[in-house]
């Protein structure tokens, strides 16, 4: 069966939540259908790195929050679980690194993107300012260190290291072999 709301959760229900519940031709145990929300899209745009030049990329990963010390239903979890596959699929290597997708913004332009893929902040209050404790990935988290999560100067996936560790070069970049190692060195040009 669908959901009952809980009329003590301090948060309102949309409308549009309330709808779906009323429909019985929409119960998620006879019809296998379950609607979640999205709690939070946390992108950061056109983040510059790289002390070996300019690059551009767009960061992004989804945020599941739940407040007063609530878990993810299992409904939810199995659903955020395959989300997070999802997002990950392809950008992310054997070994756990991410790579960078090449994707077309709305305008056309071509955008450089890594995606962090899906994470749970759950906070014993109901924001990060009346919480004594808080988890990211089940994981005690400072506010401070949320804070440097959500302007990715830490790694969402890791938020004990910072991003620069996660959006170095790892490859050397090219030498082109035709340039001069020194200026007067005229064996180079020819």
């Amino acid at each position: 069966m669908t959901r009952v709301w809980d009329s003590r959760s301090p948060h309102q229900e949309t409308l549009f939540g309330r709808w779906i519940r009323s429909r019985p031709d929409l119960d998620s145990v006879r019809q296998r259908t379950v609607v979640n929300d999205c709690d939070y899209w946390v992108h950061k745009y056109r983040a510059k790195t790289d002390r070996m030049g300019e690059r551009v990329f767009d960061l992004l990963f989804h945020l599941e929050v739940k407040t007063n010390n609530a878990k993810m239903s299992y409904s939810q979890e199995d659903t955020f679980f395959l989300v997070d596959q999802l997002l990950r699929r392809g950008v992310t290597s054997v070994d756990g690194k991410h790579l960078t997708l090449e994707l077309k913004g709305p305008d056309g332009e071509q955008r450089l993107v890594k995606c962090f893929g899906t994470h749970v902040l759950r906070m014993s209050g109901n924001t990060p300012i009346d919480s004594r404790d808080m988890w990211w990935d089940d994981e005690p988290i400072t506010l401070e260190r949320l804070v440097e999560v959500f302007r990715f100067e830490r790694n969402p996936d890791k938020p004990w290291e910072t991003m620069d560790k996660s959006l170095r070069r790892h490859h050397a970049p090219e030498i082109d072999l035709n340039y001069p190692l020194f200026p007067s060195d005229s064996r180079a040009a020819s």
